[in-house]
């Protein structure tokens, strides 16, 4: 079998239809207020979409984040925020496969990272994706970055 094949694409895909997020259309947050987190965006993570490279079970997934540049780190925090990423993620829903439904929001840069269940074959996980800029910080009017998965094959 092949390895996993992870893309991350706009809500509500389908297995039959989806827009992948790339360097032509990167993931994109709006109007972050000091003090007060973004609405939640939801981005969909999936494993071989419609099943047809026979791919394997993505194990230990991890969820990163880079600026739309991919070099730079994403949205440093400040004092206030113990200089964690201001960019924060939690995995909620899914298709296919029972969801992790996780409350907690965790900050993410390309060092931090977020865990994820397991995403086998045509599968599919929600991701929620926020900016909570802390007090100490700056408003931000528009945030373009990538999100990047990962999975082992066991």
């Amino acid at each position: 079998m092949a390895d996993p094949l992870l893309t991350v694409c706009e809500a509500g895909s389908t297995v039959g239809s989806a827009t992948e997020y790339d360097a032509g259309n990167p993931i994109q947050l709006l109007n972050a207020d000091i003090g007060i987190p973004t609405d939640p965006l939801s981005v969909d993570v999936w494993n071989d979409r419609d099943g047809s490279a026979g791919s394997t079970t993505a194990y230990f997934v991890k969820v990163r984040a880079m600026n739309d540049d991919d070099i730079s780190a994403i949205l440093a925090g400040t004092a206030g925020n113990g200089f964690q990423s201001m960019l924060e993620a939690r995995s909620r829903g899914a298709f296919g496969v029972a969801a992790d439904n996780q409350s907690a929001w965790t900050p993410i840069s390309t060092a931090a990272k977020l865990s994820m269940g397991d995403i086998p074959a045509g599968c599919m996980r929600t991701l929620e994706l926020r900016l909570n800029v802390p007090v100490d910080g700056s408003t931000i009017s528009i945030k373009n970055f990538f999100v990047h998965v990962s999975g082992r094959t066991s």
